[in-house]
């Protein structure tokens, strides 16, 4: 695998040689070598719970490139202030490699370890059980480049978000506002 970079390959004027005469001119080509656009995607299910329930904080991660793109680092992913791991928190992955992922009771964070790696031309998911204990829109961001493989970096940020709230019923009428013996 190249870095990232532009690559220039050069044949020098006279480089080839032939019975019917030598090259005149020499010529260059370049070649871009890009990093791989792995991707991170992040979900919560269900996307709302009441206080002190719980929810699965997924993670999928993609690997577009046609070689398997082995983590160079730990993917930690840390959550905001409120948001935690559950009792049990359960974390799973079906990412190949080994070692396991790590998520700590009432912690505030998920670790997939470097020792894991995604399929070529695949995705794979880590999850975990999360609550939170008040009533609030918890927001959870993976930052771009967080996700560091061999074959390239997440460019784009993974965020979603979980509503913990209390159950409440709303009313209204439509239109509002109607004469006498006219349905709303």
């Amino acid at each position: 695998l190249l870095n990232q970079g532009t690559y220039d390959n050069a044949i020098p004027a006279g480089a080839l040689v032939t019975n019917v005469g030598n090259s005149f001119i020499g010529v260059t080509a370049s070649y871009v070598a890009t990093p791989v656009n792995t991707s991170v995607i992040k979900s919560f299910v269900p996307s709302a719970i009441a206080p002190g329930q719980t929810a699965t904080l997924r993670l999928t991660l993609s690997n577009p490139s046609s070689v398997t793109a082995t983590l160079t680092s730990n993917l930690v992913d840390t959550y905001p202030a409120g948001l935690v791991n559950a009792a049990a928190p359960n974390p799973q992955t079906n990412c190949a490699g080994s070692g396991a992922p790590f998520a700590v009771a009432g912690g505030n964070s998920l670790t997939l370890p470097s020792t894991r790696a995604i399929a070529p031309n695949s995705s794979c998911t880590v999850t975990v059980v999360v609550t939170a204990a008040s009533v609030g829109l918890y927001t959870n961001t993976i930052a771009a480049g967080a996700l560091v493989t061999s074959v390239g970096s997440n460019f784009s940020t993974a965020t979603d978000s979980l509503l913990a709230d209390r159950p409440r019923v709303e009313k209204s009428f439509t239109p509002s506002v109607v004469q006498a013996n006219v349905n709303s």
